[in-house]
């Protein structure tokens, strides 16, 4: 089974591309065509304008991962 958590007001544009385990927070957008890798968090409000790399952790408006 493969599980993947989307809080409320989570809003995916077409095409994107959700992996396993993954985490996003409330009311955060997905611009179309987009991957976001498996374990992958997005913190709340967050907007994800470019791919995801896995078990990174993004936050804010554009998100940006924390290295």
């Amino acid at each position: 089974m493969i599980s993947r958590t989307l809080r409320p007001g989570v809003h995916l544009g077409g095409g994107v591309m959700v992996g396993e385990g993954t985490f996003l927070g409330i009311g955060s957008s997905v611009i179309p065509g987009v991957r976001i890798g498996d374990w992958a968090i997005v913190g709340a409000g967050s907007v994800v304008i470019r791919d995801l790399p896995a078990k990174s952790k993004a936050f804010g408006v554009p998100a940006n991962p924390l290295e």
